[in-house]
């Protein structure tokens, strides 16, 4: 099957027959009809079935109601074709040979996207006079031509001011729609947008006629005609977050362009401009959402600069949690945040004041004078007023009693620039931080970046994390998300929380979180922070920068809060030597940790390949990659080339994927050859033969110490020694993966008398771990 062409039906008895019609006046063979019944409840079912009694072509399916975007995603599922075409109900295709063109043209040029256009057509002469600017709605310019990729198409449509967003104008390839996963966003107006949106920044090569094939009907009671509610503006806040996770997820490959930020935007300036004309009944539903949910919706639409005080959400991000709060001010702004702190239990309220207090205490709040802030312990005082001149004058009259300028917050309702990265990390990150009945574990620095042994270390010490210490709430922070939101996370961090820092090998200048760790142990002096285990990693060796490494080390020595867990015996040794014995432990990788968690399938089969695992960043130094592979090939022995980097963003709910995919991967392979680290690592959770070369800053060389007891593990350092490793690795063959749980445990232990205060700096300056002890 060639085409399918789907069309989603919902009691359209007066126009199915129309829309048919024009296929059947220019059908060819290879293409079928997909109608879905979208739980009609008027005679639209007998009329499609009746077109199917008639052409053995035309295929019927019937569900419950679930909207446009339902009924078409159930149309896909339930095709065949290797196009596919959307026609709603009430349209028809335009006279001539529109599938025909479709199909040749999609085959021809080898398309994953053909993009036409279309023609308005109105249902009588009034609409046609209210609705003329629809008459150019679906029309192009020009006829855009070949594009190699959809990228370069959405830029000069949007350049050009010809981006229309109609999913009937585009015929699709089924094969590029699944790989990508694209579908339909369920329960939400405006769907077109998102879909469109996404296809044409993913697509491969594309092709734009300006060819009329879709004929629009503008009537009374569609869709794009009926009075917008708030289910039409809540459907746009939805597409506007949704448009920006895709952006925050191909970010590698949307980087700068600005016209993803036009589109983006103008959803924005859409729902605040449709928000501003729904009745006051309709507005009101925005109060019948959660809270959290309404603070979200407003901070992204800055809806509260045209709201009523009245309905003002408590500003939850300035606070962290159980902070004590006393308001300043007790009119309706105050009042209605005494009411949310009183319910919310988020914070603690100590009180609310305000200079009329005699003349204003009523509805039960107890509202006192200012004079009793100096009676009250609090962590901040919270100044409830809109106007800015006024928050001035009370923040001036505060500071004037000695109250510190810290602890006085004002909200603007100003409160971000438009920056669509900055709302969407920000709106995620507050979901994961308001509220929670447990203390808390801040796990900070996680990776969003394509190495996988990075992010192998974040699985195992959330799981690490999770089964030694189940009573906390862990809140794990990347590192594009805290540098970001610092401010906002510095307010929402407790000085009772704990804050974990990633493991890995960036103490130092050589990686980006090097540079990050020092601001972290600058920012939160008072806070436990516990690294997991690290390494030193300088662009030269220590010799040739003591001074500055020294130096660097020294900056992380004199914060006594500050405990770092180092993972090779190169780096412990040397921090010891600089002095810094207190508070620095030595364990093993914490990736390690996954043999806790990673078990492959018994009906997983090692192979016959050999798997090169190279790095190709400023940590490489083998550079004989060409004679491993030529002497492979001499002994007939077959290869694969698979890195650990996977060179573009990868978001949290791909990494388990990944890393067990690249597990799998070293677990099925007869051998494995690398310079990465967790290259080593994860071949010996895997019981898989390693032959390791070091890297320029010799982690793998000094975290050997932990595994060159397993037999079929070697430490390559010399080019001329590699055949021999080979063949001792090859008869050593598979083994089991040591447990490691007695190290974990021994870390654990360590960790907990760290956060109950246990540890004696004296006593313990020298506690590390040594297999064998």
């Amino acid at each position: 099957m060639k085409l399918s062409i789907i069309i989603p039906v919902y009691n359209m008895e007066n126009y199915i027959r129309d829309c048919l019609d024009s296929i059947l006046y220019q059908y060819v063979e290879g293409a079928e009809v997909i109608c879905v019944n979208d739980g009609s409840t008027d005679h639209s079912l007998s009329i499609l079935e009746e077109y199917r009694d008639n052409h053995n072509f035309i295929h019927v399916y019937s569900k419950k109601n679930g909207g446009l975007s339902s009924a078409r995603n159930y149309g896909i599922e339930k095709s065949e074709g290797e196009y596919l075409f959307f026609l709603d109900s009430d349209d028809k295709l335009a006279e001539g040979d529109c599938l025909s063109f479709m199909i040749q043209t999609m085959q021809n040029a080898e398309l994953d996207v053909l993009y036409f256009d279309g023609k308005s057509f109105f249902e009588n002469e009034t609409i046609h006079r209210e609705q003329i600017h629809y008459e150019t709605a679906y029309q192009r310019k020009k006829s855009y031509g070949v594009y190699l990729n959809g990228r370069a198409l959405f830029l000069d449509l949007i350049n050009n001011r010809d981006y229309y967003v109609q999913a009937s104008l585009q015929c699709i390839r089924r094969e590029f729609l699944n790989k990508n996963h694209l579908h339909f966003e369920d329960g939400i107006l405006y769907e077109d947008n998102l879909f469109m949106f996404e296809g044409m920044l993913l697509a491969g090569k594309v092709m734009h006629q300006n060819k009329t094939i879709l004929l629009r009907r503008v009537r009374e009671g569609s869709i794009m005609q009926s009075s917008p509610g708030f289910h039409n503006f809540y459907s746009l806040y939805l597409t506007y977050e949704k448009m920006l996770g895709f952006w925050k997820r191909h970010m590698k490959i949307l980087s700068g362009m600005k016209e993803v930020s036009f589109v983006t935007e103008s959803i924005r300036k859409s729902a605040i401009s449709l928000f501003d004309r729904l009745s006051t009944e309709e507005k009101g539903k925005l109060l019948k959402l959660p809270d959290i949910d309404q603070y979200m919706i407003e901070t992204v639409f800055h809806l509260c600069l045209d709201r009523n005080p009245e309905e003002v959400t408590f500003p939850y991000h300035l606070f962290y949690y159980g902070s004590r709060i006393v308001i300043y001010g007790a009119g309706k702004i105050g009042r209605k945040f005494y009411n949310h702190a009183v319910k919310d239990g988020i914070i603690k309220l100590s009180g609310i004041v305000d200079s009329n207090a005699s003349e204003i205490d009523k509805d039960g709040i107890p509202v006192l004078p200012v004079s009793a802030i100096e009676q009250m312990e609090f962590d901040y005082i919270l100044i409830a007023v809109m106007n800015p001149v006024m928050a001035r004058e009370i923040q001036s009259s505060l500071l004037d009693r000695g109250i510190p300028e810290h602890k006085l917050k004002w909200d603007s309702t100003l409160r971000f620039k438009n920056n669509i990265h900055f709302n969407y990390e920000y709106s995620k990150l507050m979901n994961r931080l308001i509220k929670s009945d447990k203390r808390r574990l801040f796990l900070f620095l996680l990776p969003e970046h394509g190495n996988l042994g990075d992010h192998a270390i974040a699985m195992a010490e959330e799981g690490f994390l999770k089964r030694y210490f189940p009573e906390y709430q862990i809140i794990c922070v990347t590192a594009n998300e805290y540098f970001m939101l610092q401010d906002y996370i510095t307010c929402n961090v407790n000085p009772q929380d704990i804050i974990f820092l990633q493991g890995g090998g960036y103490i130092g200048n050589l990686w980006k979180n090097g540079v990050n760790l020092i601001e972290i142990v600058k920012r939160f002096p008072g806070n436990i922070k516990i690294m997991f285990p690290n390494s030193l990693a300088y662009r030269d060796s220590y010799e040739q920068n003591f001074a500055s490494v020294k130096n660097d080390l020294k900056i992380l020595y004199q914060d006594v809060n500050l405990y770092i867990f180092f993972r090779d015996i190169g780096s412990f040794q040397f921090y010891k030597q600089l002095g810094y014995g207190k508070r620095c432990y030595y364990f093993p990788d914490i990736a390690l940790y996954l043999s806790e968690m990673f078990k492959s399938s018994s009906a997983q089969e090692r192979n016959k390949n050999v798997l090169l695992c190279l790095r190709q960043d400023e940590e490489k130094v083998m550079m004989q990659e060409k004679k491993v592979k030529e002497f492979l090939k001499e002994h007939h022995l077959r290869y694969e080339e698979k890195d650990t980097h996977l060179n573009r963003y990868l978001p949290k709910s791909e990494e388990k994927q990944q890393v067990k995919n690249l597990l799998n991967m070293l677990y099925t392979s007869r051998l494995v050859i690398t310079d990465r680290l967790h290259g080593l690592v994860l071949s010996a959770i895997c019981g898989t033969p390693c032959i390791a070369f070091d890297n320029s800053t010799h982690k793998i060389r000094y975290f050997y110490e932990w595994l060159k007891a397993e037999d079929n593990i070697f430490l390559c350092e010399k080019m001329e020694e590699l055949p021999q490793y080979i063949y001792s690795a090859l008869a050593a063959g598979y083994s089991q993966c040591k447990s490691w749980k007695r190290e974990f445990d021994a870390m654990a232990g360590v960790m907990k008398k760290i956060i109950s205060g246990q540890v004696n700096d004296e006593k313990h300056s020298n506690l590390q771990y040594y297999k064998g002890n």
